[in-house]
């Protein structure tokens, strides 16, 4: 295991560790078995929201509440998450859901993140153009979650390689955002995504 890789899953860890709500995955504890960590957390039996496609609207409700608590959590312990995305989102058969995977979380006390990290799909524009990463860019990455939860796809094309996030760019500055339909959606949920 490389040095920076091993570092990462130390802050991952360490964030785990400290954080204690019903919103965030519980961290149990961790082993080494042949330079390979197995990191113990709560069971969610259900797997991550990436797998389910389009959610009914009242069930997107819950989901994104509970993903705004996490959020809101992680902010209130001056962390960022920095990945939020549907397979960062965990359910379980009890109802539960869960934010995951700190791996690129960083603490908010240097206020400023300018290291290029989170999936592109799901980055604000000033995080593919570079710019420093803050709370707000958190609450891009979730009304991208909320589109593609409501939709089945995301909101802005997706490009392969290099690439992609230039097209992702382009895509925010050069037109309007696609909205979710109002024929499909109520108006609450349709001024939540767009805010």
């Amino acid at each position: 295991m490389d040095e920076a890789f091993h570092s990462r899953i130390q802050i991952e860890l360490e964030i785990l560790a400290n954080c204690s709500s019903p919103y965030i995955i519980a961290y149990l504890g961790a082993f080494f078995v042949e330079n390979t960590i197995h990191v113990c957390t709560d069971w969610m039996d259900g797997g991550s929201l990436d797998k389910y496609g389009r959610l009914p609207e009242q069930i997107l409700g819950f989901v994104c509440r509970c993903v705004v608590d996490g959020l809101r959590y992680l902010w209130g312990k001056g962390v960022m998450h920095r990945d939020v995305k549907t397979a960062n989102i965990l359910v379980n058969s009890a109802g539960d859901v869960k934010l995951c995977d700190f791996g690129l979380a960083i603490q908010l006390k240097s206020s400023i993140a300018l290291s290029y990290c989170g999936t592109s799909a799901y980055m604000s524009p000033e995080r593919i153009m570079g710019m420093e990463y803050r709370v707000h860019s958190d609450v891009w990455s979730l009304g991208i979650t909320l589109f593609e939860l409501a939709t089945g796809s995301l909101p802005f094309p997706v490009g392969q390689g290099l690439s992609g996030p230039m097209l992702i760019a382009q895509a925010v500055v050069g037109g309007p955002a696609p909205r979710l339909s109002a024929a499909e959606f109520s108006a609450d949920l349709i001024q939540f995504v767009d805010a």
